[in-house]
């Protein structure tokens, strides 16, 4: 439970993040349509209010209300979507902290069927970080500064668990990096639920690159102007950030961020993700608690370094493989091939659904 929580600690700061920046929009900013994205959450504010009123559905549903009625439609202005997650976030805080620690087995209503009350919440957890990616690229195209990052390691560098040096910190102030001077306590991260989570995540990015295989090459070098600008570079980073995470545990390599060309097949991509998957697992099969909470400290920009818990950079891997994987299934809307469902709560349904 203690990790579930931490992910909300990451879905309500990125969350807010978003919710200022909305604040600043006009109305024809906040309902301009993106094609790129799902009708029905094809503007900011439709998927601001989405992501807030599904928050809600899922309180509902882990306390017994799933015939709940749903929130009012219409165009909430960001004040309104503001004040109506804060309600949700305070409710789900107080509900998530009252849980006892083995309450995660005890079965929900969703659907036609059931699930584990902890594969929801993490689903719950993995939905805004999805529906966050593509509020980005929104702001993006709107021409508005975003959030410096929204990435779950980029709350715990603002509110650190491990103190910095002064050097360090204003050298990321200057950068607009608001690192805090008080150091937050750690979370005790699970591994088996750390675990499981990667596991969703590699299951997704499978099915995303399956889902691009049909595409010929001139259709993967396609630009689009999201994620890392085609859908091969979207594709390649998921594999990348996974290598660069494990030789930064292992403190091989020189910890420099090393891509995949950009010529790099699908078969070749996949065979080279299955080996970073291992070589990640064999590492986590080493760990234990205490080494989830030992420092790993990463070059994230030349001369400004970042250290973070080690349980912290295993959470940022299925988090970051959610960001990108939303803007990838944009691409694949984009090229014409089927987006696949990746969401966690597909994945629970086939792995513990009835």
């Amino acid at each position: 439970m203690e990790t579930l929580g931490e992910a909300f600690v990451h879905n309500d700061w990125a969350t807010r993040k978003l919710l200022d920046e909305a604040a600043l929009l006009r109305d024809a900013e906040l309902d301009r349509p993106f094609d790129l994205f799902r009708t029905g959450f094809a503007t900011l504010r439709a998927t601001l209010s989405h992501v807030v009123e599904v928050e809600g559905r899922w309180l509902d549903r882990w306390q017994g209300r799933a015939d709940a009625a749903p929130s009012p439609g219409g165009r909430p202005s960001p004040a309104a979507i503001r004040e109506r997650f804060e309600a949700a976030a305070a409710a789900r805080a107080a509900f998530l902290r009252d849980l006892p620690a083995d309450a995660g087995g005890r079965r929900v209503t969703c659907g036609d069927g059931t699930l584990p009350l902890g594969d929801t919440i993490l689903h719950a957890a993995d939905h805004g970080v999805h529906h966050r990616a593509q509020a980005i690229a929104m702001l993006r195209a709107l021409g508005r500064k975003t959030p410096i990052g929204i990435d779950y390691l980029f709350m715990r560098g603002e509110r650190p668990t491990l103190p910095w040096p002064e050097e360090r910190k204003r050298l990321w102030r200057e950068r607009g990096f608001p690192v805090a001077d008080a150091v937050e306590a750690p979370a005790r991260f699970d591994l088996d639920t750390l675990r499981e989570y990667l596991r969703f995540s590699d299951w997704a990015t499978r099915r995303v690159i399956a889902a691009a295989r049909p595409l010929g090459d001139d259709r993967l070098d396609q630009p689009i102007p999201i994620g890392l600008g085609t859908l091969r570079r979207t594709l390649t980073h998921l594999r990348d950030a996974e290598e660069w995470w494990v030789g930064n545990w292992r403190g091989s390599g020189d910890g420099s961020f090393a891509k995949l060309k950009d010529t790099t097949g699908l078969d070749e991509l996949a065979r080279l993700l299955e080996a970073s998957i291992a070589a990640r697992d064999a590492y986590l099969e080493s760990c234990d608690a205490e080494r989830l909470l030992s420092p790993v400290t990463v070059e994230a920009a030349p001369g400004a370094p970042l250290t973070f818990r080690t349980g912290e950079s295993v959470m940022q891997l299925p988090t970051h493989g959610t960001h990108h994987r939303a803007q990838a299934l944009a691409m694949l809307r984009r090229l014409g091939a089927p987006p696949p469902d990746v969401s966690y709560v597909a994945y629970a349904r086939l792995q513990y659904g009835s």
